[in-house]
């Protein structure tokens, strides 16, 4: 079995920190290939004075050359940071493997190009962080690491109770492949004993139209049904039990509304850890691209959350 690989984004925020906190908590595989990266946010700069016009007065010479230490000075900064969370990491979990790594560049197009090179399973980051300006909000570099990465993102929180709690995850499906791809990834992961899941689906428009789509797994569902809700129960309960065989203590409720806010909602009442989500679901045209449900639940969940890229995407 392939090991997997996780980039996990650190920049020394209390917010990155979090991050390596939630790792614990999310059922994650005792043999991983992990790689901190901690991306300095700096201006890209010619290599060297030899690029610049030797014309050009002193005052800008050594302005250029000024900047040219800061950048290095911030990448060194990042170094280190990067190798104190690498370390942490090896001490929590002894089975992975872990290397550290800075570099300049903009931060989310940084993360999600090493992702890319790396072939990254898994993009592991904190609501916000540090930037050039101070902290920097989800709606900046966590939102356009969410909507670019090559691969599945977790946007980390503080857990909302105690640590020895047993773990709940709240798992939002609706039937599309990329929703079935969490409810994979959910039921495949090595959970905590006690571990509970909370299997939700939302009634909305494109979900009581969804069996016009086409798609072959929601016309079984739908087969000799005489409501919409038929099938979607038959959804649910299929997941639901999926999930029981893979170990976890599982209910399933179907509830009607808007996906955003009810999903959030949900989790908050619960109490969930983490909700996993798909990167895309069914609307009117079968695709709800990402950007809407799964990014709004990303940017409003008080606990962390994982967006699940289908690996067909």
């Amino acid at each position: 079995m392939n090991r997997m690989r996780i980039l996990i984004a650190y920049d020394g925020s209390e917010c990155a920190s979090l991050a390596l906190d939630d790792l614990q908590n999310a059922g994650l595989p005792s043999r991983v290939d992990a790689t901190v990266v901690s991306v300095a946010d700096r201006i890209s700069l010619p290599a060297g004075i030899a690029d610049i016009d030797p014309e050009l007065p002193q005052w800008l010479a050594r302005s250029i050359e000024h900047a040219h230490a800061e950048r290095r000075l911030a990448v060194d900064r990042m170094q280190a940071q990067a190798l104190a969370a690498a370390e942490r990491l090896r001490h929590d979990f002894p089975g992975w493997t872990v290397e550290a790594e800075a570099y300049a560049d903009s931060p989310a197009w940084g993360i999600v190009k090493r992702a890319g090179e790396l072939r990254a399973d898994l993009i592991v980051l904190g609501s916000h962080g540090h930037s050039a300006l101070g902290r920097l909000f989800l709606g900046s570099v966590s939102l356009k690491v969410l909507n670019a990465a090559p691969c599945s993102v977790r946007i980390a929180r503080a857990r909302p109770r105690e640590p020895r709690d047993p773990l709940r995850v709240l798992l939002g499906v609706d039937g599309s492949s990329h929703s079935l791809a969490a409810a994979h990834a959910v039921g495949s992961r090595p959970w905590p004993r006690g571990t509970s899941v909370r299997v939700v689906s939302v009634l909305d428009a494109p979900l009581l139209t969804a069996v016009v789509s086409g798609h072959l797994a929601i016309r079984e569902w739908a087969q000799e049904a005489t409501e919409t809700g038929t099938w979607v129960r038959r959804m649910v309960s299929g997941v639901a039990d999926e999930l029981r065989g893979a170990g976890l203590e599982v209910d399933a409720r179907v509830v009607p509304g808007d996906p955003k806010p009810v999903l959030v909602e949900q989790a908050a009442q619960w109490e969930a850890d983490c909700v996993f989500v798909g990167s895309q679901g069914l609307n009117a045209v079968e695709r709800l691209l990402l950007g809407s449900v799964s990014s709004a639940v990303a940017a409003r969940a008080a606990c962390s959350v994982e967006v699940i890229r289908h690996s067909g995407c």
